[in-house]
């Protein structure tokens, strides 16, 4: 095991041991954020307002280094009813925030949703409770996972028409329209099988290339998924983000696509 993982580990753990008095988990509902201090409570109050009638949730957010502040700020507003912990640096980043939500979901055999902070409201439109009993509804029954899916402006997310939907509906046999949203439910037993991966495999994914990892992963493994669609996206994310985040998937994607060459050559007897 390498610096990185133990020093994760050892964030993680010291995490769990502060989590031994929450009892009874059905869901998490993760958000993993980073110097969002006003997009985070507005996405814990929408959370808070989710799932009344889905027995006992619980919200998890995870920061960076420099989100300390922030996580007592939260703490101190909305009580018992959030949970929160800052990552160090070197094992910071959107993979590693999720990874820790994951793990979180582990200790409690919960099923897991997924939110990303630049999901926001205006009026009736945008971010709701509602998005988030919709996403959920399809573990409660017979898939594996669901994926959120939006309606974008033409030009916004052009790598993910022209490169990112054709090469995973062609390899992994699936169309999405939308597949690298990041806004996902996990049901718990898939929730453990993830973490087993990390476990044996102990890939770097400390950034946004968890994204694609997430769902290639469990199309490999023959997962049922489908897209929930919540229409319009209301954000603004900043093009040296949008930069970064494109980067690190696609880098991520064509790992993946490595990754299971034997699977899609086998699947369409490429020589």
């Amino acid at each position: 095991m390498g610096h990185i993982e133990m020093l994760f580990k050892e964030t993680i753990d010291h995490a769990k041991a502060e989590l031994k008095s929450e009892k009874n988990i059905d869901i998490i509902i993760g958000v993993p954020f980073h110097d969002e201090k006003n997009a985070l409570e507005n996405i814990i109050t929408v959370a808070k307002n989710s799932l009344k009638a889905k027995g006992r949730k619980l919200i998890v957010c995870v920061g960076g280094p420099t989100d300390v502040e922030t996580i007592k700020n939260i703490k101190e507003r909305f009580g018992n009813e959030i949970v929160g912990f800052s990552l160090p640096s070197g094992v910071d980043g959107r993979g590693f925030g999720i990874r820790a939500i994951l793990e979180i979901a582990r200790l409690f055999k919960s099923d897991v949703i997924l939110l990303e902070t630049d999901l926001k409201s205006k009026g009736e439109q945008g971010l709701k409770p509602d998005w988030v009993d919709c996403l959920a509804a399809p573990i409660f029954g017979d898939y594996d996972m669901s994926v959120a899916c939006f309606r974008r402006y033409p030009f916004e997310n052009i790598i993910d028409k022209i490169l990112v939907l054709p090469l995973i509906t062609a390899l992994y046999k699936t169309k999405f329209s939308d597949p690298l949203s990041g806004v996902v439910a996990i049901t718990h037993d898939l929730v453990e099988e993830f973490c087993s991966e990390f476990d044996q495999s102990r890939e770097y994914l400390g950034g946004y290339g968890i994204n694609p990892w997430l769902i290639t992963t469990a199309l490999k493994w023959g997962k049922r998924i489908c897209e929930v669609n919540f229409g319009a996206k209301i954000s603004s994310i900043p093009p040296d983000k949008r930069y970064i985040s494109e980067k690190e998937m696609l880098k991520a994607l064509f790992e993946c696509i490595i990754r299971d060459e034997d699977i899609w050559l086998e699947d369409f007897k490429i020589i």
